[in-house]
C-alpha cells in the first residue's frame, strides 16, 4: 500500500491540475461557440432587415434634412418679424405724425373758413337778417 501512496502523492498534482485545465478549456469552448452561435444569429437577422435598416436610414437624413430646413425657416421667419417690429416701431411717430397731419390740416382749413366767414358776419343776428 505505501508503493500506491507515493505513487498517488507523485501525479496527484500533475494529473489536478491536467484536469482543471482540460476543464477550462472546455468550458472556454463552450462559451466561445455560444458567442459565435448568437453573433451568427444576429448577423442572419441583420441580412434579413438590410433593406428595412436602409429604408429607415435613408428616412432619418430625409427627416433630418426637412427638420433642418424647417429650423433655418423658422429662424429666418423670427428674424423678419424682428426686423418688421424694429421697423414699425421707429417708423410710428413718423407714420403717427403724418396721420395727425392728415386729420390736423382740414380742421384747420374748416376752422381757417369759419373764422373768416364769422369775421365777415355781422355780430348780432338783426344786422345778419338786413
Amino acid at each position: 500500500m505505501g508503493i500506491l501512496i507515493a505513487l498517488f502523492e507523485d501525479y496527484f498534482w500533475p494529473t489536478t491540475i491536467t484536469v482543471i485545465c482540460s476543464y477550462l478549456a472546455l468550458k472556454f469552448i463552450t462559451v466561445t461557440i455560444h458567442k459565435f452561435s448568437e453573433l451568427r444569429h444576429k448577423a442572419r437577422e441583420y441580412d434579413e432587415h438590410y433593406s428595412e435598416i436602409i429604408s429607415l436610414q435613408s428616412s432619418k437624413e430625409k427627416f433630418e434634412k426637412e427638420k433642418k430646413d424647417f429650423e433655418t425657416y423658422k429662424k429666418e421667419q423670427i428674424d423678419n418679424i424682428n426686423q418688421l417690429i424694429k421697423e414699425r416701431s421707429s417708423g410710428v411717430p413718423w407714420l403717427a405724425k403724418a396721420f395727425a397731419d392728415c386729420h390736423y390740416f382740414p380742421k384747420l382749413k374748416e376752422a381757417n373758413y369759419l373764422e373768416l366767414n364769422l369775421i365777415l358776419l355781422p355780430s348780432h343776428p338783426k344786422e345778419f337778417a338786413k
